[in-house]
């Protein structure tokens, strides 16, 4: 279920994972066919790289709507109260 939470994001960060972590695979072991004995390291790592990053941007997300959702409603019923000062008391 802690996953499940973050798997749209880790599919949105995982092209940046993959990217950077094949992108030292590739520079550590140039070699193609030696490779492929570190997936079972790399696959992980990304994977694990992808969750961490998406569960960082929703902790940054959810502080920031916490932040700016008061200041936004406050906004809003200013701006009710000066468009429609008659509706707003209701």
């Amino acid at each position: 279920a802690a996953v499940s939470k973050y798997t749209y994001g880790a599919f949105l960060f995982s092209s940046m994972t993959d990217s950077l972590v094949y992108s030292n695979l590739t520079r550590l072991v140039p070699e193609v066919g030696s490779r492929y004995w570190f997936f079972p390291i790399a696959l992980p790592i990304s994977y694990a790289a992808a969750v961490l990053l998406s569960a960082a941007a929703d902790k940054l997300v959810n502080l920031i709507d916490g932040g700016l959702r008061p200041l936004v409603a406050r906004f809003c019923d200013w701006a009710y109260k000066k468009i429609a000062p008659d509706a707003a008391d209701f």
